[in-house]
């Protein structure tokens, strides 16, 4: 999983481990890759499109972050909910 994370900016200790284990739970309830994408991305309500956690992490470097994220889920979309769990937890472990 940590091989995909190459050049992006998704292993800054900008990001708290409470982002990783708090998408890592979206991750784990989801009931499918296209909810998970609507909770964790939709304009004004996405868990890292609003508040205060978007605004200091995610809405930083013009929202450079939250769209090298959205990349990698989209780019892995096959591997499902659990891919996206395991990326967050491994990412939490490296901050």
């Amino acid at each position: 999983v940590i091989e995909v994370l190459k050049n992006t900016t998704l292993t800054s200790d900008k990001i708290k481990k409470s982002q990783w284990g708090a998408i890592r739970t979206k991750a784990t309830n989801a009931n499918n890759i296209d909810g998970l994408i609507e909770e964790l991305f939709a304009e004004n309500k996405g868990y890292l499109t609003h508040g205060v956690a978007a605004e200091r992490i995610w809405d930083k470097m013009r929202g450079k972050r939250r769209e090298e994220l959205r990349k990698v889920i989209e780019d892995n979309r096959e591997l499902g909910t659990k891919f996206v769990a395991r990326l967050a937890a491994d990412i939490a472990k490296l901050n």
